[in-house]
């Protein structure tokens, strides 16, 4: 056993005897009388959940038809100066 692991042990051993702690009587009454009387919880309505996800629902669907319409556009623009850059090349004018 090393260092560490000894001092542990005594420390362990230490608390064996020691009693638990138990609060005065009066404490949970003292503590109860400290907390609001009427806790005032909001309920939301099943509905307005309802609505929040159907605009979650469209905003997430307009994002992903920008972003695949942006990327249809890219590759359109690319195929067009890839033609563009074909004709240029095959046209030779001053041979």
């Amino acid at each position: 056993m090393d260092k560490k692991e000894k001092w542990a042990e005594e420390v362990l051993q230490s608390i064996e005897g020691l009693e638990r702690a138990t609060p005065p009587d009066a404490l949970f009454a003292k503590i109860n009388n400290q907390l609001p009387k009427h806790k005032k919880t909001k309920i939301i309505p099943l509905h307005k959940i309802g609505w929040a996800a159907a605009a979650a629902c469209i905003l997430i669907s307009a994002n992903i038809f920008a972003f695949s319409s942006s990327i249809n556009e890219y590759d359109t623009n690319e195929q067009a100066t890839l033609y563009e850059n074909q004709l240029l090349t095959d046209y030779e004018i001053y041979e």
